[in-house]
């Protein structure tokens, strides 16, 4: 199949909850094109996620959609429901109701899909989640977010400073 990034434009109503602005544009699986998809991935996730994945063996599968962290974008469940592995590039704790947005993609994937993505831990005690746009999380909340709406926690790794995960649909 192929793999996807994401260019501006539309939106998209997700479980008429959660507004999301993404907008898919799929690249084939050519050389020169995987390398324009992994130009992308590092542009907006950074060198250390692409390394991150990489590392884990993750970097260069089809059928892989970004959700960009700086641009807004529309999607459609049909293009999640088509992808292997969603790379979401906005570190967590900055995606308003971050718990609505994490439900909604586990919802549009199928069993079997990959999530990879980033958070800031917060490392002290009586964090909590909450509807602002910044959210505390630490590593135990978000592994037990991630099961709580079915996804199994593959690997979780800190690189300076931020912890990148991957889970997997079950």
């Amino acid at each position: 199949m192929e793999n996807a990034f994401l260019l501006p434009e539309t939106e998209f109503l997700a479980d008429k909850n959660y507004l999301s602005k993404m907008k898919v544009v799929f690249v084939s699986r050519e050389k020169d094109d995987e390398n324009i998809f992994i130009d992308h991935l590092i542009s907006e996730g950074g060198e250390t996620f692409f390394h991150y994945l990489n590392g884990i063996g993750h970097a260069y599968k089809s059928n892989m959609m970004l959700l960009s962290s700086r641009r807004n974008y529309s999607y459609g469940m049909s293009e999640l429901q088509g992808s292997a592995m969603v790379i979401n590039l906005r570190r967590l704790n900055r995606v308003p109701h971050m718990k609505s947005f994490l439900n909604t993609i586990s919802k549009a994937v199928v069993p079997g899909t990959c999530f990879a993505g980033c958070f800031s831990e917060y490392r002290s005690a009586g964090s909590s989640f909450n509807s602002n746009s910044l959210q505390e999380i630490n590593r135990e909340e978000m592994i037990s977010l991630l099961e709580s709406i079915g996804f199994s926690l593959v690997d979780m790794t800190e690189i300076k400073g931020l912890t990148y995960f991957l889970a997997k649909k079950n």
